[in-house]
């Protein structure tokens, strides 16, 4: 098992306040975007590692979602039964997405000036 250490997975605070303007995101959400950057894993291990409960990890992973900035794959594995990972699957993708949104965000404000 590979350790991780929660110092390495902290959000860079300019990515951070970036995904707070255009998605609406908090600093915790970010973290747990920030995390699956570089870690599949399930929700479980995301809340041992940040040290958050399983069910605030469940909240912010739903938000994620909705964004689709994350994605959730089923997994079945050595126990019975299945369970969801959470990962990026494609980060070029992600990062595409992040530019256009923020785009997208800078346009809307510039028509907001205009109407001053």
């Amino acid at each position: 098992m590979v350790e991780v250490c929660v110092t390495d997975m902290e959000c860079p605070p300019e990515l951070r306040q970036c995904l707070k303007v255009v998605f609406g995101l908090s600093k915790a959400e970010s973290q747990v975007m920030y995390y699956l950057c570089s870690h599949d894993a399930r929700t479980s291990k995301i809340a041992d590692d940040l040290g958050k409960d399983e069910s605030t990890i469940r909240r912010y992973l739903k938000k994620l979602q909705d964004h689709d900035l994350v994605a959730r794959e089923e997994r079945s594995g050595d126990e019975p039964g299945r369970y969801y990972e959470y990962g990026v699957a494609d980060k070029p993708s992600l990062k595409d997405r992040i530019k256009q949104r923020l785009d997208e965000w800078r346009d809307e404000r510039v028509e907001d000036l205009e109407q001053i």
